[in-house]
């Protein structure tokens, strides 16, 4: 008996072996980050600074391949069912993770059991902007004129259950503010929408190139701190609404099945590349914050964010479709 367990413990590291190996020497070929948007957001823009350091690292290309469609389901699933060698990635959204299971009845993809968690990059902190015309300059200002005049204010954002319209809906459930939803197909088409003064107002992050180039104005930054990147402006908390943190997030994840390894050696480069100085200051130019951490603090993020998104999607009454 001893002889045949002895035999079968030879036998299963042999087999462990060459998979060892295999990871010791990863990546043996080019890298392929798949992003699931479009190209030129902050999504993509984040990917691809982290992608060039990695690929110093690896001594390998690493490929940024912008597959977008149906809510970023379409290459979501390119990297499920991508082989769980490391050599395909996912560059992921906080919709990926979290609202799409809240908001897409037959999603036909299970984030929990499809989806291997790799690392949180950033954070994309969510701005109150305004068309110039508004005369206000603070929340109180803009809640104030809201109530004198009930229809004057609309908002916009990139659809329903998107952080955007859970974050307005939110503000306006706090502050008694009165305004009206219109939902876009692309973030690109509310902007234009806002600067030609047809909307009003939004929360979101991408408004804010238009701040500096002084087409808008900005009135908070949705978190209880300002924003590095832009410490004249006040934070919500400042302005009575503490607590108020919303926010888009990046991700890195990969198939099932990702051997946990290789996710902690991915987890780790990526770490180290977030704590370079240069990707720091370019991150904070485009309005992004890096975070890193450990795989593991990344799977109890994204369920504390389900949960949160699922409470604020029952307050506001959206429902799967």
């Amino acid at each position: 008996m001893r002889t045949r367990a002895l035999a079968g413990l030879i036998w299963a590291l042999g087999l462990l072996a060459p998979l060892a190996q295999a990871q010791d020497v990863w990546p043996t070929r080019p890298v392929r980050i798949i992003v699931p948007y479009g190209a030129g957001g902050s999504l993509d823009l984040t990917v691809r600074l982290v992608a060039q350091r990695l690929a110093e690292q690896w001594h390998q290309p690493v490929l940024v391949e912008n597959r977008p469609g149906a809510n970023a389901i379409i290459g979501t699933e390119l990297v499920i069912k991508a082989a769980p060698d490391g050599h395909t990635l996912g560059g992921g959204a906080s919709p990926i993770h979290t609202a799409n299971r809240l908001l897409i009845a037959n999603l036909p993809y299970d984030p929990d059991r499809d989806l291997t968690p790799i690392i949180l990059l950033a954070r994309n902190p969510l701005f109150l902007v305004v068309h110039p015309s508004v005369p206000a300059n603070t929340i109180a200002e803009l809640v104030n004129y809201s109530k004198a005049n009930p229809t004057a204010l609309s908002y916009g954002t990139v659809g329903p259950g998107s952080p955007q319209h859970v974050a307005f809906e939110q503000l306006k459930a706090r502050s008694g503010m009165l305004a009206l939803h219109v939902p876009y197909k692309a973030a690109s088409a509310a902007m234009q929408d806002l600067i030609g003064g047809q909307i009003q107002a939004v929360i979101d992050t991408t408004a804010m190139q238009q701040v500096r180039s002084g087409k808008l104005k900005a009135i908070a930054v949705a978190s209880d701190e300002r924003f590095a990147g832009e410490p004249a402006l006040p934070s919500f908390a400042e302005q009575g609404y503490a607590g108020f943190e919303f926010s888009g997030w990046f991700s890195l994840f990969g198939p099932r099945g990702l051997p946990r390894p290789l996710v902690e050696r991915i987890n780790a480069d990526v770490n180290r590349v977030l704590a370079l100085p240069a990707i720091r200051t370019r991150l904070l130019e485009v309005f992004t914050v890096p975070v890193g951490g450990t795989s593991e603090a990344f799977e109890a993020f994204i369920q504390s964010q389900t949960k949160m998104l699922a409470a604020a999607y029952r307050a506001a009454g959206i429902r799967p479709e």
